[in-house]
């Protein structure tokens, strides 16, 4: 019960978003801001581009990579420092390819 007083709708608590590493939920608020970050970040590296998923089927017969946000307070509760991070699910991919792939993306020298 004292838990919903903590983090509860009037607090900026959904229930939607969750730590990955602890459980406890974040603020929603934080959690947006982190991942708009997060996006601006790959914007910038030119790695992020959204498209309509036809196009991936059309262009490699293949689905397009799933993914998934990974959120994390590495704060605490009187001090948050919220971080999201976009990852990829799982590359069924040789090692190897994955990163040739990634390298290739991010325009680093292997």
């Amino acid at each position: 019960m004292a838990e919903r007083q903590l983090f509860g709708p009037a607090q900026g608590y959904s229930g939607k978003y969750k730590d990955d590493l602890t459980k406890q939920p974040l603020r929603d608020d934080l959690v947006k801001a982190a991942r708009a970050k997060e996006l601006e970040f790959f914007c910038s590296k030119g790695v992020w581009l959204k498209v309509p998923r036809q196009r991936s089927y059309e262009r490699t017969g293949k689905a397009p990579i799933s993914v998934r946000w990974v959120d994390i307070n590495t704060g605490d509760e009187h001090e948050p420092n919220y971080r999201s991070r976009l990852v990829a699910r799982q590359l069924n991919l040789p090692t190897s390819q994955v990163h040739r792939t990634l390298h290739r993306r991010l325009r680093l020298k292997p």
